[in-house]
């Protein structure tokens, strides 16, 4: 197995290949995209913060998300605790993690039998999907995805 992180603007992201033996469950539950106004200038420091994460259990394949948590550690903690409750918490990984943003998840299954899980982030729901499939190429099938509540 091979895990590949990075984090830019605030968001991480995490790319998984695992063996055979994983079992694929339906989409993650995943939040609708809310459409909210632009804070203005006067509202912008007094903005709240929106965090939403998506974990794997890298064995069975089964995804969960966080969405509109208070901060990063809240998002992933909630996330990673709904998939420990679903199975061996040691397979349990932080695919994406966002800040007033969407994120997204993807795999794809290759011929000898492993599956690579890839997550990525975007301002719309399009372009997190778009970001997350991107890394792994044709193929690449999408699984879920969340979107923050914007600025009030």
């Amino acid at each position: 197995m091979s895990t590949k992180k990075s984090t830019r603007a605030g968001l991480a992201v995490a790319a998984l290949a695992v063996g055979a033996t994983g079992m694929i469950a339906a989409p993650a539950q995943a939040a609708p995209v809310a459409g909210v106004a632009a804070p203005t200038a006067a509202s912008a420091s007094s903005a709240r913060n929106y965090y939403g994460a998506i974990v794997v259990n890298r064995k069975t394949g089964y995804m969960f998300a966080r969405n509109d948590a208070s901060s990063r550690y809240w998002a992933e903690r909630s996330a990673m605790s709904k998939c420990k409750a679903k199975g061996s918490g040691k397979y349990c990984t932080t695919l994406v993690w966002a800040r007033n943003a969407c994120g997204a998840a993807a795999e794809k299954r290759y011929s000898n039998g492993s599956i690579r899980y890839q997550g990525g982030w975007g301002s719309t729901r399009a372009k997190a999907v778009a970001n997350a499939k991107k890394p792994l190429g044709k193929g690449a099938r999408y699984r879920g995805y969340f979107c923050t509540t914007r600025y009030r």
